[in-house]
């Protein structure tokens, strides 16, 4: 028996949270690998432990002869001190490990160092897969090239630097809570990756934190984040009656206010959840107030906002962050513009339409009279360089009725400036005024000239002296002007 062993187990079994049976079962394989490299075979050998110390126990099971021939499996009657002992009997002789030569020993104790880092690293990779996605707790061990090393108790976990918010600050020692973002086998063990900027993390913390999500009865549509500067979370019930807003907010804002000194306050707008976008795209623009929405392409998720002016700055949020963590929240893309930029939006647009419209009827006109060249496209116009009609190609914005229609701010970011655009307006608008001028002067004089047979009502002009018609004699007299 090897005193002690059983008090060591236990001892490894807290240190490492691992189970004792796991580590019983190392001991034992590594202890029959010393037996069979000190005695060449371990078949007749038994390892226990003690009911009553847990400490080790090795045994070799030898047969009782009159006369030995292998010692290591056979045994004389004599050498047993137990009575009633009857030859061809088997008898369990107790081994003293200390008889396993040095070499046995250091691949006994290099196996079992092994095993047990092989049953710590299965324990540890099990335990937190189960916790993948949960809000764990540690101390901050170190800060190596940006990354933080955190104390988990049985293992270490990492906050690269990327998954870390960029307000936040840690000393040796700190409290810190993260979620468990991913777990792997690496070359140095197990790797727990832990993250303090995934949406997930966010949710975990609302559920800590508000019961009522906790227990379903407010539960979360979506969560979006700029990491270190603002959250944004959608949030419902299905039960009606249930304001979902209030209870995650708490009294006196105490709920949420808990969440933001975590954060080391950072910004979070709770918003409620509505199926109608228009309510969900106002809201989603919070703080700002909003005055219209209007649904540009339903199929394409296109909106426009109209803000009045000193809301513009709030609704688009500096560096545009608010308008851009609205979008990926409704999974819109949302325009903001002011009351006096959409009144000239609108009047631009009303003229562009005017303008088509004019343009279409001219140009129909001008086919079917065939007396002009028909122009369909900007090219055609002369007044823009060829790299910029590639662009506008690509877009299929060469052609006039589309490039009338485009938006000013897609046409400007294809290389036609602002100011080349009021030039082409211009002289569509008036080179068509000035066709629809000259045709119609065209069309009275033909009016005014055409003649007709007084008798069949055919075609005639005054060099003709019978109608081609129905052939009666023509002549004509002209009244001086």
């Amino acid at each position: 028996m090897i005193k002690g062993t059983g008090h060591m187990i236990v001892s490894i079994a807290n240190d490492r949270g691992m189970s004792v049976d796991s580590i019983r079962k190392t001991i034992k394989e590594s202890v029959l690998i010393a037996y069979k490299k000190y005695f060449g075979s371990n078949e007749n050998a038994f390892v226990q432990f003690d009911d009553n110390t847990g400490d080790l126990v090795v045994y070799a099971k030898k047969k009782i002869v009159e006369d030995v021939k292998d010692s290591l499996l056979e045994i004389l009657a004599k050498d047993i001190s137990k009575e009633n002992i009857v030859e061809g009997d088997y008898a369990y002789i107790e081994i003293n490990p200390k008889v396993f030569d040095r070499l046995s020993i250091q691949v006994a104790k290099q196996r079992t160092k092994n095993d047990l880092q092989g049953i710590e690293d299965n324990e540890i990779l099990s335990e937190f897969k189960n916790k993948l996605n949960k809000v764990v707790i540690g101390y901050v061990q170190q800060n190596r090239n940006g990354d933080l090393y955190v104390n988990l108790g049985n293992t270490d976990g990492i906050i690269p630097k990327k998954y870390q918010s960029p307000r936040e600050v840690y000393s040796l020692n700190d409290k810190i809570r993260a979620l468990v973002y991913n777990v792997k086998k690496g070359k140095n063990g197990i790797e727990v990756i832990l993250s303090r900027t995934h949406p997930k993390f966010i949710e975990e913390l609302l559920a800590l934190e508000i019961p009522e999500i906790e227990e379903g009865i407010i539960k979360i549509h979506k969560i979006v984040r700029d990491p270190g500067y603002r959250i944004k979370v959608a949030v419902y019930s299905e039960k009606e009656e249930i304001d979902p807003v209030g209870p995650c907010i708490g009294q006196k804002g105490v709920r949420i206010q808990s969440i933001i000194k975590e954060l080391e306050g950072e910004k979070i707008d709770i918003i409620p959840y509505s199926k109608d976008i228009k309510e969900f795209i106002k809201d989603s623009l919070t703080p700002s107030k909003i005055d219209h929405v209007y649904i540009l392409d339903e199929d394409l998720h296109k909106a426009l906002v109209v803000v009045s002016d000193d809301q513009l700055s709030l609704a688009i949020g500096k560096m545009g962050q608010n308008v851009r963590l609205a979008n990926r929240l409704l999974d819109w893309a949302i325009d903001v513009k002011t009351s006096s930029q959409f009144a000239e939006m609108k009047a631009n647009s009303e003229f562009k339409q005017e303008t088509l419209e004019m343009f279409d009827k001219v140009m129909q006109d001008v086919a079917e009279e065939e007396q002009f060249e028909e122009i369909n496209k900007i090219s055609d116009l002369k007044l823009l360089d060829s790299s910029v009609i590639s662009n506008l190609s690509k877009e299929g914005l060469n052609d006039i009725n589309n490039f009338l229609q485009a938006d000013e701010g897609v046409l400007f970011n294809l290389g036609v400036s602002y100011e080349k655009q009021e030039e082409i307006n211009k002289i569509l608008k008036e080179g068509m005024i000035i066709i629809a001028n000259d045709n119609s002067e065209s069309t009275e004089k033909i009016e005014e000239e055409e003649l007709l047979c007084p008798e069949c009502g055919a075609v005639i002009n005054e060099n003709m002296t019978s109608c081609p018609g129905c052939k009666i004699g023509l002549s004509f007299e002209f009244e001086e002007e």
